[in-house]
């Protein structure tokens, strides 16, 4: 199971009481069956989340890693892969969805010779 998840908490004050952590947005099965497809990787990893408000929707890219094997030990991810920005999607910034079955990215990765080949 896939446990990178994106999480959701909320105080009143940033000095206290914060509320215990939501899981707003995970990978799940149909994100590993996806990515085995196109990219014949082991499985997929939320690694980021950045919402904004677009009229009554908020919008975000998510930072969706393709894990294709581990990474050399002097790296600091224990994995490798591609990243990929996805388009998600929430009416209410807590619960969020994707914008199509296929995980299409909305910026497109560079060739494999290209600055941008392995993460946009």
């Amino acid at each position: 199971m896939n446990m990178c998840v994106e999480y959701y908490t909320d105080s009143p004050s940033l000095s206290g009481l914060w509320k215990d952590l939501k899981p707003m947005l995970r990978a799940n099965s149909h994100d590993d069956k996806v990515d085995d497809q196109k990219y014949k990787s082991m499985r997929a990893e939320i690694h980021n989340l950045s919402g904004f408000r677009y009229h009554n929707i908020d919008i975000s890219l998510v930072g969706m890693l393709h894990v294709t094997g581990p990474r050399a030990p002097e790296h600091e991810m224990p994995v490798d892969g591609p990243i990929d920005a996805q388009l998600v999607y929430s009416r209410n910034g807590i619960n969020w969805h994707h914008f199509d079955s296929g995980r299409t990215p909305i910026i497109i990765r560079g060739a494999s010779s290209a600055f941008d080949n392995a993460m946009i």
